[in-house]
């Protein structure tokens, strides 16, 4: 059978929403898509960057402070929990190895302390594949959290 557009483009709509799961083994995080089907991700954005519309449209916001920016709609729509294999549920590993409690402020503060990790988490919400329909049976019951619904479990590898 020939490859069809919805083969590569297509996702679920639900999953782009409630997320997936990307597992690096000892962490995980649970985001969202930054595809069309995540309203809540297009409204963060248009309201984060609406005081900076001048400089957008003029190219003078400067890479800086889009990252900051950038970083900080991930951390109001895209990420929506994470897990580590030290304390579970709900906690991250800090810049110090503290234990992090899942908030906004502390992805803000992990992604702004790791900004690699920040562009592979970036990189993984843009991939349609990540919210494909077929993939998410399987992976519910590999989900750090039984209780999750709609969630698939996305296995990563760092880029070298």
């Amino acid at each position: 059978m020939p490859t069809t557009p919805w083969d590569i483009f297509g996702t679920d709509q639900s999953l782009e929403k409630t997320g997936v799961w990307l597992d690096y083994t000892d962490f995980k995080f649970k985001i969202a898509s930054t595809g069309s089907g995540n309203e809540k991700y297009k409204r963060v954005l248009k309201l984060v960057f609406k005081p900076y519309e001048r400089q957008v449209q003029q190219n003078l916001l400067g890479d800086e402070k889009a990252e900051e920016l950038l970083i900080k709609v991930f951390a109001k729509s895209i990420v929506l929990d994470w897990w580590c294999s030290e304390w579970g549920d709900g906690t991250m590993w800090g810049p110090d190895k503290e234990q992090l409690a899942f908030s906004e402020d502390n992805v803000i503060k992990l992604f702004t302390s790791m900004p690699r990790m920040f562009e592979m988490v970036r990189d993984e919400a843009q991939r349609a594949e990540n919210f494909r329909q077929q993939e998410e049976d399987a992976a519910v019951k590999n989900s750090p959290r039984s209780s999750t619904t709609s969630s698939e479990q996305v296995e990563t590898k760092p880029k070298s």
